[in-house]
């Protein structure tokens, strides 16, 4: 009887291998669908005017990056988000410096 068992559960086992490689995709979303073709000049246009509006182009890089979409507008949305970071960085080091050097520039003279 064990015997039997054992050949059961190597056969359930096989089936169940089988049956996985054939759909290798299986935990792959089936919706997510990615747009990879090429942007045309239409495109790249009317989202250079929106990058022109204040406000709406800092809402719209994160609509436009983390959404769904074209592939080149996410990546390029992305790049510019990261940017955006590293020189507001940049400009808030700067003004820290600069705000240090006035302060003391300031308290040298001291008060009369």
């Amino acid at each position: 009887m064990d015997n039997n068992q054992n050949v059961q559960n190597q056969q359930n086992q096989y089936d169940y291998q089988q049956q996985y490689q054939q759909n290798p995709n299986y935990y792959a979303p089936q919706s997510q669908y990615v747009n990879t073709e090429p942007m045309t000049i239409g495109n790249w246009l009317v989202m250079f005017l929106v990058f022109l509006i204040p406000i709406v182009n800092i809402v719209m890089l994160f609509v436009w990056g983390f959404g769904e979409g074209n592939i080149n507008r996410k990546n390029y949305c992305k790049a510019k988000l990261i940017w955006a970071a590293i020189l507001s960085g940049i400009y808030i080091l700067i003004f820290i410096a600069f705000g240090s050097v006035i302060s003391s520039i300031i308290n040298s003279y001291g008060y009369y």
